[in-house]
């Protein structure tokens, strides 16, 4: 419902030619960039209406870090592509998350961080473009949608914590859960040795598949299910029976 496109309607009133203005955005040629991305345009309690949170570069005006110089030809231009312009600053993390042997896609890209993060500025935690539960929605628009149906869900999932459970950059196990096993990832909320006395672990052999370990998620989903606990089957004997072939009835 704009007049008019960003940045002709910013420029209406605020003068991109002039000296204070020129020297506060380092010469850059900003009169063509969007200017949301930097400044809230209706309120802010930052100065300069800027979004709450501003990437370090933005804020010492060393933008030059990031993009050629304001006398560049294409001075937009970043000088690096994906992880590798971000790693620059952000090494420790960067090398940590490529040892891992699990990546989250958008992690490795073209545009890689910027596929999640603003970098310029934002109003959502750690220069995210928007808030967990609508970031992921972005890709797993279906799982989100799947899940919404479910009656009893995961606290986390319900409240959009999807990090709670999985790293948003690279991981050691599956599923990007960034934990030695399920078990390791569920304790840190839960502890099942109070919760129940089954067997869990290694030693324990789904006598379904004798492949696969006895493990949290072998009762239970780890996003929700449509019975109580967010158990795989409506009563304890349909639960147990799986395995427990004698109870079944």
């Amino acid at each position: 419902l704009l007049k008019s496109a960003m940045p002709g309607l910013c420029v209406k009133c605020h003068k991109p030619d002039g000296p204070a203005f020129v020297a506060r955005h380092q010469k850059y040629p900003v009169a063509r960039a969007s200017c949301s991305t930097c400044h809230d345009p209706h309120g802010s309690n930052q100065p300069a209406l800027l979004l709450a949170g501003v990437h370090a570069p933005v804020t010492t005006g060393a933008c030059n870090k990031c993009h050629e110089g304001p006398d560049s030809a294409v001075p937009f231009a970043t000088k690096g592509n994906g992880f590798e312009l971000c790693k620059g600053c952000h090494n420790d993390m960067v090398t940590a998350t490529m040892a891992k042997p699990r990546l989250h896609w958008p992690v490795a890209d073209k545009r890689a961080c910027v596929n999640c993060h603003n970098p310029h500025a934002s109003n959502h935690e750690k220069l995210l473009k928007a808030d967990t539960r609508e970031l992921c929605r972005g890709c797993h628009k279906d799982t989100l949608k799947r899940i919404a149906g479910l009656p009893a869900k995961h606290q986390p999932v319900d409240t959009g914590m999807c990090v709670a459970c999985h790293s948003p950059h690279s991981s050691i196990g599956a599923y990007l859960i960034d934990q030695p096993s399920v078990i390791k990832l569920c304790e840190q909320c839960h502890d099942y040795e109070l919760h129940s006395a089954h067997p869990l672990g290694e030693k324990a052999v789904d006598p379904r598949n004798k492949n696969l370990r006895v493990d949290c998620l072998s009762c239970h989903k780890g996003h929700g299910t449509e019975f109580k606990r967010m158990l795989l089957a409506e009563t304890n004997v349909e639960m147990c029976s799986g395995c427990h072939k004698k109870f079944a009835r």
